[in-house]
């Protein structure tokens, strides 16, 4: 029975890893309560008043207070088992205050991925994504948590191999895993100073991204590809960013210029990348810009024939001369 909730979970995309990483996760379905006849009405009164106390010192309003008041619980209780919502509000506190030692942060963040939740190996990278790399925190961590999820990710790979529902699958999405974890051992590495490895890295991730299809891409009629179009994706925005980053780290300025005109929608989310971006157009000495508007060279559109909708067989050619406009759609 198990087994089939949590694929009925799954399928309703509650544990969709973009909204993950976007927000905290919700309290855990997992932390049973007490069986009805194995203690006393008081034990099962009881427990619940902690849950309660629990989901209310999450939900207070960020500051000093929350943050005294999350310590104490979790030092009160330091086996509760959805223990890991706790810790990552003490995180959002601990680094929100002034004054705080990162490092003890860190050590937040580490008891928190060892906490559970693991999400197919998404929860630290979104850990990675959401406090390591906005903060400068320590890059040693961030790759011990980053090579537990690469741990984590194949023995995902080696579950969805054998699950033969398509949409569990799917779900489970170890290859999309995959691309993001490259893109953040290489944001990693480019922020210890290792800017060659970050760029083997950020290229690695590039290529999956594209083994994956995932590139809009302008090709000829024999399949040549002419363009591979800029996306508004937050995630490509970041790996972009980080791959300018890398070129004008190892003196590639050019490189460097050509990859930071890629960045679309910046500030969208993946890694606050507003901010940096205008710093390393600075740096370059590159005037900000606009949404580039991409054009291909003028051909002639090959004819066809369709069935209209009022089963009426129609032409391309028979509208020569004329302005066409084409609606592709596509359902799956």
């Amino acid at each position: 029975m198990a087994k089939h909730w949590v694929r009925g979970l799954l399928r309703g995309g509650a544990l969709g890893w973009w909204c993950a990483a976007m927000a905290i996760v919700p309290f855990s379905l997992r932390a049973a309560e007490p069986a009805a006849g194995s203690g006393s009405s008081g034990a099962l009164d009881q427990w619940r008043a902690i849950k309660k106390m629990a989901g209310e010192i999450v939900a207070m309003p960020a500051g000093q207070e929350r943050l005294d008041r999350c310590q104490a619980f979790l030092k009160e209780h330091p086996d509760f088992p959805d223990s890991y919502n706790l810790l990552e509000t003490l995180v959002i506190d601990w680094l929100t205050l002034p004054g705080n030692d990162p490092a003890q942060a860190v050590q937040l963040l580490e008891r928190r991925a060892a906490s559970g939740d693991g999400q197919y190996g998404r929860t630290n990278l979104r850990l990675v994504e959401q406090y390591y790399l906005p903060h400068h925190l320590s890059t040693a961590s961030a790759l011990r948590l980053l090579a537990t999820s690469r741990k984590q990710l194949e023995e995902t790979r080696r579950l969805a191999a054998r699950e033969p529902d398509a949409a569990m699958r799917y779900q489970m999405g170890p290859d999309w895993t995959e691309f993001r974890l490259l893109i953040d051992e290489g944001r990693v590495m480019l922020q210890s100073g290792d800017a060659s490895g970050g760029l083997a890295k950020l290229r690695e991730a590039e290529a999956r991204r594209d083994q994956l299809g995932a590139a809009v891409q302008l090709r000829d009629l024999q399949g040549n590809l002419l363009e591979t179009l800029p996306s508004y994706e937050p995630l490509w925005n970041g790996m972009n960013l980080a791959m300018a980053q890398a070129y004008a780290a190892l003196g590639k300025r050019d490189a460097a210029k050509e990859r930071l005109a890629w960045v679309r929608g910046a500030g969208e989310g993946f890694g606050e990348i507003e901010e940096p971006a205008e710093k390393l157009s600075e740096q370059l000495g590159v005037a900000p810009e606009g949404v580039a508007e991409m054009r291909a060279e003028a051909m002639a559109a090959p004819d066809f024939d369709l069935e209209d909708l009022e089963g009426k067989r129609t032409r391309l050619s028979d509208y020569k001369d004329k302005i066409v406009l084409v609606m592709l759609w596509a359902t799956w």
